[in-house]
């Protein structure tokens, strides 16, 4: 079946999206897994508000609980206290579809009744249309239309061909297209671990006195007490029973492609994303946007203003080098969601009104240099502007710590269609005068790979180059004819 798959694997594609996963081995006092997973997944809580879920081995099979909603909401006590194990996986998750239901939320059990296993899923598979339709093909049925449950069944098929879990997602790798990082719990209590062969999304490992922990942020580690040891390598599996590890590098590109967006957005400053520190990343970043754009001239009139949250380490950064004072201008709602994973323009709307509030005693009179990790759509920062203007600020500076988002991303974030992006259409003096800017500067791709310290292909950069060098095979006008048009419910 695999060489059938490999000769028609070039089909039609739809990406789809999962956000934070996290995976505990070896925890030997009854009970205790279930927390440690919560207590991980709320250091994960950024990745995805939408819905989360957890697995745990228990004797000889495993118990999963699942539900929209926040972690601290859905994990109560009693649910924790039915979740006595030893190992487990958990996962919070975020939508593009506009869908949350408790359908869609992770871990994914395979079967659904009395599972051989469940996987929690972070990233796209941009071919699993083709790969779904060719195992249809072959008399295997499907219960949901995700890329996430065809992750599963070419496991499963592959294990009830006896196949071992290493060999049947060695299988599966050498077919699946596109960026993933995935963990997956056994009925015997093993954990896996495996990531595409660029290694697009995240995922450490670390050691604590119980066992390993896996985690899409080194965050985690410090909530938990574990060590870092080392991120899961690009197209590396990894199986893990209590104390012991095995790994085996099933692909080797020679090199990545690790997203940017990680430190310039998804991740917490506290956090080490491929070995680096996040906080530091968005510092430079921030000194790079003050030392390369233009800057007011009335300064003593000036203030830096971040937008919460990720526009505040690169407003220190940037008032720094710049010399021009940092004010907390814009105060967030700290129990509103992030409006960029949001599944609506209408609900990213309603959010930011709700979400952030400007201090008037701060911006009146004021030149505000207004810093912001990026500009999707354009209708977010018009918002942010327009209520600054009506708080008193003189006039508005934007500075972007992002260059201009110019073509889609297939990989797994929320702005996949070129008619999205405002700077695919648009020139950034027509996006200035649009957002009602009085001047608008982005960072360089040089500068965001300055600000990483990563040089040559390292980086995933192709929604800011529009150069997908992964996806030759790709017709990007259907592509983006499905996402725009067919809205599965996952």
């Amino acid at each position: 079946m695999a060489r059938f798959f490999e000769e028609n694997i070039n089909r039609s594609l739809k990406p789809r999206e999962k956000c934070g996963i996290i995976a505990i081995s070896g925890v030997q006092r009854r009970g205790t897994v279930a927390q440690y997973l919560a207590d991980g997944l709320t250091s994960l809580q950024h990745r995805g508000q939408e819905s989360c879920g957890m697995s745990v081995h228990i004797s000889d099979h495993i118990a999963t609980y699942r539900d929209t909603g926040l972690v601290s909401d859905v994990f109560r006590p009693a649910i924790l206290q039915r979740l006595q194990g030893d190992s487990g996986i958990g996962h919070v998750r975020y939508s593009t579809t506009g869908t949350s239901t408790v359908r869609e939320a992770q871990p994914f059990m395979m079967p659904y009744i009395n599972p051989e296993f469940t996987i929690a899923f972070n990233g796209t598979i941009t071919n699993y249309l083709t790969i779904r339709d060719l195992m249809r093909e072959n008399n295997i049925e499907f219960e949901t239309e995700t890329d996430t449950e065809v992750i599963a069944r070419l496991i499963l098929d592959a294990v009830k061909n006896g196949k071992s879990y290493i060999e049947a997602i060695e299988e599966a790798m050498r077919l699946l297209q596109g960026a993933y990082s995935v963990v997956l719990l056994n009925r015997w209590g093993d954990i896996y671990a495996f990531r595409d062969a660029y290694g697009y999304k995240p995922l450490a490992l670390g050691e604590t006195e119980y066992g390993y922990v896996l985690s899409s942020e080194t965050v985690s580690f410090d909530f938990l007490g574990a060590k870092w040891i080392r991120d899961i390598l690009p197209g590396e599996v990894v199986r893990i029973k209590e104390k012991t590890i095995q790994s085996k590098r099933v692909i080797d590109k020679g090199e990545t492609r690790h997203c940017f967006f990680e430190w310039v957005y998804f991740a917490r400053p506290d956090s080490y994303v491929y070995g680096r520190s996040v906080y530091d990343v968005r510092y430079k970043l921030g000194e790079i946007l003050a030392r390369d754009g233009p800057l007011p001239d009335d300064k003593e009139n000036t203030i830096v203003v971040p937008v919460p949250e990720t526009g505040i380490v690169p407003a220190i950064g940037f008032s720094k080098q710049s010399g021009i004072p940092f004010q907390y201008g814009i105060i967030m709602n700290r129990y509103k969601r992030r409006t960029f994973i949001l599944p609506n323009q209408q609900a990213r709307g309603n959010e930011v009104r709700m979400k952030l509030n400007p201090i008037s005693t701060v911006l009146k009179g004021k030149e505000v240099i207004m810093v912001d990790d990026s500009i999707v759509r354009g209708t977010t920062v018009k918002r942010i502007i327009n209520a600054l203007r009506n708080a008193g600020a003189k006039k508005v500076h934007v500075r972007v710590t992002a260059p201009p988002i110019v073509s889609g991303c297939y990989f797994g974030i929320d702005f996949p269609t070129r008619g999205e992006l405002v700077a695919s259409y648009t020139s950034i003096e027509d996006i200035t005068k649009d957002i009602g800017a009085d001047s608008l500067y982005y960072n360089s791709i040089d500068a965001i790979r300055e600000a990483i310290g990563c040089e040559g292909r390292c980086l995933c950069l192709s929604c800011v180059t529009g150069e997908y060098p992964e996806l030759d095979n790709v017709d990007f006008d259907l592509l983006e004819t499905k996402l725009g048009s067919m809205k599965v419910k996952k």
